[in-house]
């Protein structure tokens, strides 16, 4: 908990430098509060979801937790933008090379709202299917070879 304690009053430091362990308790600290803010949806979901007429509750519910689920996301970025970029650096990698990341993140998430959207309409989504897959492909590649750099003993 001290780690998570630590990243918090390092709310907007992007200077020094990020124990693994550091690093890694805060990531699935957020992951864990993330899948539980989602499985609460998904569950709320498949109880109320299919109700015809649509259920008031499940409505109201929906919107405080998509609320909810965003509000903690925004205020979470900040935090593990800076412990990613101290990490880096303890890792010896500039921590500029967190835009390639970032940026494709950005790009997925505006493809998925793209389909998302075009789901919920009659209309086609803008992005084709094929180019959709190479997005997220590639985002999870360049996510993956990241985990590799943040798991790089620190430099003394």
């Amino acid at each position: 908990m001290n780690e998570i304690r630590i990243c918090l009053k390092k709310y907007f430091s992007f200077g020094g430098k990020a124990s693994l362990k550091e690093f890694w308790i805060w990531c699935f600290s957020v992951l864990g509060v993330s899948l539980l803010m989602a499985c609460i949806m998904a569950v709320m979901a498949a109880v109320f979801g299919n109700r015809t007429p649509s259920c008031l509750f499940y409505e109201v519910a929906c919107r405080v937790l998509l609320t909810l689920f965003a509000c903690f996301q925004l205020a979470v970025l900040c935090p593990s933008l800076a412990v990613s970029s101290r990490r880096l650096r303890d890792a010896g990698v500039c921590p500029w090379w967190l835009a390639v990341p970032l940026a494709l993140c950005i790009a997925s998430a505006f493809v998925l709202m793209d389909a998302g959207l075009a789901g919920m309409s009659a209309m086609q989504p803008s992005v084709p299917v094929v180019w959709q897959v190479v997005i997220y492909a590639v985002t999870a590649l360049v996510g993956f070879v990241f985990i590799c750099l943040f798991c790089k003993p620190s430099k003394k």
